[in-house]
């Protein structure tokens, strides 16, 4: 889902330049490879520290990002919060009509594509993250939530995307303190993985630190990309039962409908 976004992103905004001289043009699918898309995947792409004005982004969010593209306004909303030197990042690439090139990213395409993750796609019917947490929260005990949100383990290969953890947290703080129903959980928003939650981020207020998190990390033996099969593994060993899913019903978003 995020290499699609990826790679919509690019095919939208991005711009090619020929070896040579000339006026740039408008970037070819064909351009972005699946070799160049890994790439930018696995090693450019980071979440952008800090999000846009929140009014502001929710508002443009809301009808403007989908997979594989943004709107114009929320395209310049991100440019203009990019962090960074340049505004964009070339690559070498070669076209088979126009030869030899480099490619120019836009910066904020690989600083953004994970917004898609964390506020979902409605055209789509994908949840966002901060979506999915909160319901999971809303169906917990209440005697458990405080406890919870305080041990937040994320996992996956998307987890090992720089920043991407902090930003979660941060706009998981964030949505909270904005809802009445949760403005009390908000400052016990913390990441399992983190030894002092947010001793390691400056994003978040360091007075919000709960005690209760104030604990030795446990969630950083293994990567983050490994917690998954390990859980399994150790789920099997301990003969945990559980929903057996096969994989004809999985649709890679969502859980099949249980009767």
């Amino acid at each position: 889902m995020l290499a699609a976004h990826v790679r919509g992103l690019c095919v939208q905004h991005a711009r090619f330049r020929a070896f040579g001289g000339g006026d740039s043009r408008p970037a070819e699918p064909e351009m972005i490879t699946d070799s160049l898309l890994e790439h930018m995947v696995r090693r450019l792409q980071c979440a952008a520290p800090l999000a846009t004005a929140p009014d502001e982004f929710a508002k443009l969010a809301r009808d403007g990002l989908s997979l594989g593209a943004v709107s114009d306004e929320l395209a310049a909303c991100f440019a203009s919060h990019t962090v960074g030197a340049s505004a964009h990042i070339r690559m070498v690439v070669e076209s088979p009509q126009h030869g030899r090139g480099e490619l120019l990213v836009p910066r904020w395409v690989l600083q953004r594509a994970t917004e898609l993750l964390l506020q979902g796609d409605a055209a789509n019917d994908h949840e966002g993250l901060l979506s999915a947490i909160v319901r999971c929260l809303a169906r917990a005990p209440v005697d458990t939530r405080r406890e919870l949100i305080a041990h937040i383990l994320v996992v996956g290969g998307v987890a090992s995307v720089p920043g991407f953890r902090f930003r979660l947290a941060q706009e998981l703080q964030s949505r909270l303190a904005g809802e009445e129903r949760w403005r009390a959980l908000a400052a016990s928003v913390a990441l399992a993985e983190e030894p002092g939650p947010w001793n390691q981020s400056p994003y978040l207020d360091p007075e919000a630190r709960p005690e209760s998190c104030d604990k030795s990390a446990n969630g950083s033996v293994f990567a983050a990309a490994d917690r998954c099969w390990i859980g399994v593994s150790l789920a099997v060993a301990a003969k945990i039962g559980g929903v057996d899913i096969r994989r004809d019903d999985f649709d890679g978003h969502s859980l099949p409908r249980l009767d």
